[in-house]
């Protein structure tokens, strides 16, 4: 069992000599086993243990157990006490994934353990196959349980339930019987008690077969990923926090929802989200979220970035130049220069008449009710609204259009124009540079 052990993570090419490990270890059979093949392992490791507290005096004596096992064999012992009412609050399982394993990233962190090992074996992995195909899970629900997520490892993935139970039995592993495996009520002890042993009963192959079958979706699922990273390669631009996906040819490849799903999955978008992103692809403005990112369409292309907080209000007042003013995302300098010899338009750089400006200015965030007369309509005027729909700027973009005021009139929209009676004339002897810069 050692051997096959040591075969196993040797294989996977993840833990180096040097790294340290810290061990999920709940005092059942299966994380006693691999807390023994672990000790006689060349790597240093420490054990971390949670009490649930939902089994009363059995749990406090799970916690006993294994803390005097870890010091009998001088390992180092981390333990977490849960407050059981609070996990009854909700999805029970679920509320205790998370609490487990955020405190043992905390704990994997604070003391410089490289890794954390969890004890799940082959049964494991076929039971939540079966979990998931219940639910109707695609192939991310259907490939089994990764050997490696994040620092986490499951080393034990090459054992079955029975190879462990029999290396115990030898060995001589001690151990403790959670009661609450017996219960019929969970699915995952429903399946293990009384559907598993019928489809092996059915039929001798299957224990191996679901598991070859594992072990082909796993296969499919990570050739799909590397197609689908090719194909996104084409249609996706990256521009500071934000992703750009090209939808149109998404959507004329016939499978457009689910290869957009493929991509967007990884930001937790659903499967019907993308169906309805499809269906919408010429709707500009419309909004979609997951519980991290917000995504909007915007003529033909999809627009993901993560959930914007609040934009911060800005209002500066100017009494002389130079001035600087830090959003946090961009930097403006406003400053007296020389007339440029050429007025080609910059996308980061505006020039105004400043004979006629009269400070204070005042630098704010473009509100609904504004209008100005910009530049080339010879005077008329325009809602800074339309005018900013006219030049395609986008719903994100525009939580950062700031406009620079001369008392009540607009001088200019940073960084998208100035007004008509801002313009550099053949009189004009000096100017006000803007310039926009983008912070790393």
């Amino acid at each position: 069992m050692l051997e096959r052990f040591l075969s196993y993570i040797n294989q996977k090419k993840i833990l180096k000599k040097e790294d340290r490990i810290l061990l999920a270890i709940s005092g059942g059979i299966d994380s006693m086993v691999m807390l023994d093949l672990f000790i006689h392992s060349e790597w240093t490791i420490a054990v971390g243990h949670i009490n649930h507290h939902l089994r009363a005096t059995e749990s406090d004596g799970d916690a006993e157990f294994i803390q005097n096992f870890c010091a009998s064999h001088n390992i180092p012992f981390y333990q977490l006490d849960l407050d059981a009412t609070q996990l009854t609050q909700g999805n029970m399982h679920a509320n205790a994934r998370t609490k487990r394993y955020d405190w043992l990233k905390k704990i994997a962190l604070e003391n410089e353990f490289q890794y954390i090992a969890t004890a799940h074996h082959q049964d494991d992995e076929t039971e939540t196959f079966m979990i998931n195909l219940i639910r109707g899970s695609g192939l991310d629900g259907l490939d089994g349980i990764d050997f490696l997520n994040e620092n986490i490892i499951r080393p034990m993935l090459f054992a079955t339930k029975e190879d462990i139970s029999t290396f115990a039995q030898v060995k001589g592993i001690l151990y403790r019987e959670d009661s609450s495996n017996q219960k019929d009520k969970y699915l995952r002890n429903y399946l293990r008690h009384h559907v598993m042993p019928s489809i092996h009963k059915a039929d001798q192959r299957a224990k191996d077969g679901i598991h070859s079958s594992i072990k082909n979706l796993k296969s499919s699922k990570t050739l799909l990923d590397f197609l689908v990273d090719k194909f996104a390669h084409n249609i996706i631009e990256f521009k500071e926090n934000e992703i750009h996906v090209s939808l149109t040819e998404i959507s004329h490849s016939g499978v457009g929802d689910a290869l957009l799903f493929q991509y967007l999955k990884n930001y937790g978008f659903k499967h019907l989200q993308c169906k309805n992103i499809i269906k919408a692809i010429n709707q500009t403005g419309n909004m979609f979220y997951s519980n991290d990112y917000e995504a909007l369409i915007n003529r033909n292309q999809l627009i993901v970035r993560p959930l914007a907080s609040k934009s911060s209000q800005v209002f500066e007042t100017i009494h002389e130049f130079p001035f600087t003013l830090d959003t946090g995302k961009f930097k403006f300098t406003l400053d007296y220069a020389p007339i440029p010899t050429s007025l080609e338009k910059e996308v980061d750089t505006l020039w105004i008449d400043s004979e006629h400006i009269q400070l204070p200015l005042t630098i704010r965030n473009w509100q609904e009710g504004d209008i100005f007369a910009p530049l080339g309509m010879k005077g008329k005027r325009q809602k800074v609204k339309d005018y900013l729909i006219n030049r395609k700027v986008n719903k994100f973009e525009k939580e950062n259009i700031l406009v620079l005021t001369n008392a009540d009139n607009i001088i200019a929209v940073l960084m998208e124009g100035i007004s008509e009676h801002s313009r550099l004339k053949n009189t004009t002897t000096t100017c006000l540079m803007i310039k926009k810069w983008l912070l790393a």
